[in-house]
Protein backbone atom coordinates (compact mmCIF):
# COMPACT_ATOMS: atom_id res chain seq x y z
CA UNK A 1 0.00 0.00 0.00
CA UNK A 2 2.70 2.53 0.93
CA UNK A 3 4.57 2.15 -2.36
CA UNK A 4 1.59 3.39 -4.35
CA UNK A 5 0.97 6.36 -2.08
CA UNK A 6 4.65 7.39 -2.13
CA UNK A 7 4.67 7.33 -5.94
CA UNK A 8 1.34 9.19 -6.09
CA UNK A 9 2.70 12.02 -3.91
CA UNK A 10 5.76 12.27 -6.16
CA UNK A 11 3.68 12.15 -9.35
CA UNK A 12 1.32 14.87 -8.11
CA UNK A 13 4.08 17.26 -7.02
CA UNK A 14 3.28 20.79 -8.22
CA UNK A 15 -0.42 20.01 -8.67
CA UNK A 16 -3.22 21.05 -6.30
CA UNK A 17 -3.07 17.69 -4.53
CA UNK A 18 -2.14 16.64 -1.01
CA UNK A 19 -2.20 13.23 0.56
CA UNK A 20 -2.79 13.37 4.29
CA UNK A 21 -2.72 10.48 6.73
CA UNK A 22 -5.07 10.57 9.70
CA UNK A 23 -4.38 7.96 12.33
CA UNK A 24 -6.94 6.93 14.91
CA UNK A 25 -7.01 4.42 17.72
CA UNK A 26 -3.41 3.29 17.50
CA UNK A 27 -0.40 3.98 19.68
CA UNK A 28 1.56 7.12 18.74
CA UNK A 29 4.86 5.23 18.92
CA UNK A 30 3.54 2.65 16.45
CA UNK A 31 2.46 5.40 14.03
CA UNK A 32 5.80 7.21 14.28
CA UNK A 33 7.62 3.94 13.59
CA UNK A 34 5.42 3.25 10.53
CA UNK A 35 6.13 6.73 9.15
CA UNK A 36 9.87 6.25 9.60
CA UNK A 37 10.13 2.58 8.61
CA UNK A 38 8.04 3.03 5.47
CA UNK A 39 9.61 6.33 4.40
CA UNK A 40 6.24 8.08 4.13
CA UNK A 41 6.45 11.32 2.14
CA UNK A 42 3.17 12.89 3.26
CA UNK A 43 1.87 14.57 6.39
CA UNK A 44 0.31 12.27 8.92
CA UNK A 45 -1.77 13.30 11.92
CA UNK A 46 -2.60 11.46 15.12
CA UNK A 47 -6.15 11.68 16.49
CA UNK A 48 -5.61 9.40 19.46
CA UNK A 49 -8.93 8.02 20.62
CA UNK A 50 -11.05 11.10 19.77
CA UNK A 51 -13.70 9.83 17.33
CA UNK A 52 -14.89 13.29 16.20
CA UNK A 53 -13.24 13.25 12.75
CA UNK A 54 -13.86 9.55 12.18
CA UNK A 55 -17.56 9.90 13.01
CA UNK A 56 -17.87 13.18 11.11
CA UNK A 57 -16.78 11.52 7.87
CA UNK A 58 -18.68 8.29 8.61
CA UNK A 59 -15.53 6.17 8.45
CA UNK A 60 -16.45 2.51 8.83
CA UNK A 61 -13.06 0.86 8.31
CA UNK A 62 -9.39 1.47 7.74
CA UNK A 63 -7.88 2.53 5.51
CA UNK A 64 -10.62 4.81 4.18
CA UNK A 65 -9.85 7.22 1.36
CA UNK A 66 -11.64 10.55 1.11
CA UNK A 67 -11.17 12.76 -1.91
CA UNK A 68 -11.93 16.34 -0.91
CA UNK A 69 -11.87 19.05 -3.56
CA UNK A 70 -10.39 22.54 -3.27
CA UNK A 71 -13.72 23.85 -1.94
CA UNK A 72 -13.76 21.32 0.90
CA UNK A 73 -16.47 19.19 -0.69
CA UNK A 74 -16.12 15.45 -0.18
CA UNK A 75 -16.21 14.05 -3.72
CA UNK A 76 -15.55 10.38 -2.97
CA UNK A 77 -15.30 8.02 -0.01
CA UNK A 78 -14.13 4.46 -0.35
CA UNK A 79 -11.41 1.94 0.27
CA UNK A 80 -8.29 1.66 -1.81
CA UNK A 81 -6.92 4.24 -4.18
CA UNK A 82 -8.75 5.79 -7.09
CA UNK A 83 -6.14 7.43 -9.31
CA UNK A 84 -8.57 7.86 -12.20
CA UNK A 85 -10.91 9.91 -10.01
CA UNK A 86 -8.03 11.97 -8.64
CA UNK A 87 -6.92 12.81 -12.18
CA UNK A 88 -10.51 13.60 -13.20
CA UNK A 89 -10.92 16.03 -10.30
CA UNK A 90 -7.58 17.69 -11.04
CA UNK A 91 -8.64 18.13 -14.68
CA UNK A 92 -11.94 19.68 -13.54
CA UNK A 93 -10.05 22.15 -11.34
CA UNK A 94 -7.69 23.00 -14.24
CA UNK A 95 -10.71 23.61 -16.49
CA UNK A 96 -12.33 25.84 -13.86
CA UNK A 97 -9.14 27.88 -13.34
CA UNK A 98 -7.51 28.39 -16.78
Amino acid sequence: MYDHERSLVTEMEGKPFKLIGVNFGDELDHIKAAVKDNNLNWRSFFLGEDPTVVEGYAVRGFPTVLIIDADGIVRWVGHGSNDDLINELLAEMDDANP
